[in-house]
């Protein structure tokens, strides 16, 4: 038999394969010789090259050298890229720390154009800070002048015990005192306190109390306050544990809705921490004098005769002695300005009456070590040393101490 023509039946029905992805010297290896007769033996053998596939997590498979990019330029973006982000300040803090340390090289153009900028920027009366949206500064002036109107509302009876058949000052202390130990194992925030202990108060103004109601009353205002307050409110469980079985959950959902109907579900209560906040800013954020005002703030809790006063005296009472006690200087415009208008004579009265507090052993341990740790730089313990060695305050009522705190403190803060 005749196999004429096979040379153009072997051509065309073995085609051509080309790879587009086999590099250029790869690719004349890759072609068939098809002029070889049918049944003949190929010439050579047929391959085809492709690129080898990464496999994940394979360190053998290395990639095609015309396509990465040089190691030393990588790595060189690397290191400016991680620069660049650590020169970036995270907390207005370390921004003020940042300008200062370049205002001091004086010698330098562009620190000198930066500080040329920066005192354009700045307002006449404070110093230039980078605004912050959760603030809401352009709000200020409205949010504290609704917080002053709120006061009077929320504030309760300051001689509402003399109405209580079977509860006096010193049982507020103890139950106030076993808020404050139970705050401190849940970790709530400090407005939860402060709101809890409020509506205490204020409920204690309207009804009368027995005593085995009293720390019903206690527990049902804790755990209203953090459902007001908190993100992730404890369980109502948690609440009846601390009692030691003395109330059920039952007991606890009755108390909080009469408590809740008595208030007239009126939980507005503007926290003292909020104008604290707003003195420490006229102070750079002095961690010192912020947490020691807060200690002196919370002593409102224990001492009765503070009811009388609004919130906001008491907080910025609280700063102007924390101020004094730390020699921090005088009580300045700017101070008033930022405390509500508060002049230095006015908080004299409620400093006397915490100068007061620590004139005698300490009552009140569960406050006492709270603020006694590390994380409140021992605020408790500084204050009842320091007044002991520098200030006498046991004085009658009548004494001209009242007007002046301590006759050793100067105008100038000294």
């Amino acid at each position: 038999m005749s196999f004429a023509g096979s040379n153009n039946l072997s051509t065309k029905a073995v085609p051509q394969y080309h790879d587009e992805n086999a590099p250029a010297w790869d690719q004349d290896k890759t072609k068939l010789n098809t002029k070889n007769a049918l049944g003949a033996k190929p010439q050579s053998k047929f391959e085809i090259r492709l690129p080898r596939r990464n496999a994940l997590a394979d360190v053998s498979n290395l990639r095609n050298p015309t396509e990465s990019e040089p190691s030393s330029k990588k790595r060189s973006l690397q290191e400016s890229q991680k620069q660049y982000l650590e020169g970036i300040p995270s907390t207005e803090e370390e921004l003020e720390h940042l300008q200062t340390k370049k205002r001091s090289k004086s010698s330098d153009n562009a620190v000198s154009n930066l500080d040329k900028g920066s005192q354009k920027v700045a307002s006449t009366d404070t110093e230039f800070r980078p605004s912050n949206p959760l603030m809401v500064e352009e709000y200020e002036p409205e949010i504290f002048s609704y917080m002053e109107s709120l006061e009077s509302k929320c504030l309760p009876s300051a001689t509402y015990m003399d109405k209580q058949q079977e509860l006096t000052w010193k049982m507020r202390e103890i139950l106030n005192e076993w808020l404050v130990e139970i705050h401190t194992n849940f970790c709530l925030m400090p407005e939860t306190l402060f709101l809890a202990v409020n509506i205490v108060d204020r409920f204690l103004s309207l009804r009368a109390c027995s005593l085995t109601k009293f720390q019903l009353i206690g527990i049902s205002a804790l755990l209203i306050a953090s459902k007001y307050e908190e993100v992730m409110c404890p369980s109502i469980q948690n609440f009846v544990y601390m009692t030691d079985g003395a109330f059920t959950a039952e007991d606890v959902c009755t108390a909080e809705r009469y408590i809740l109907r008595v208030l007239d579900y009126d939980l507005g209560f503007p926290s003292p921490l909020n104008l604290i906040r707003r003195i420490s800013k006229c102070e750079n954020y002095d961690v010192q004098t912020r947490t020691l005002g807060k200690y002196l703030t919370e002593i409102y809790l224990f001492e009765h005769r503070l009811l009388q006063y609004r919130p906001s005296m008491i907080a910025a009472s609280s700063m102007y002695l924390a101020r004094r006690l730390l020699r921090r200087g005088p009580w300045g415009a700017e101070l008033v300005k930022a405390s509500g208008g508060y002049e230095e004579h006015t908080l004299k009265p409620v400093a006397f009456i915490l100068l007061q507090y620590h004139n005698k052993p300490v009552e009140h341990k569960a406050f006492f070590q709270k603020y006694a740790s590390k994380k409140n730089l021992k605020a408790s313990v500084f204050v009842h040393q320091l007044v002991r060695q520098r200030f006498s305050v046991a004085h009658n009522a009548d004494d001209e101490i009242q007007s002046d705190p301590s006759s050793s403190i100067n105008s100038d803060g000294h």
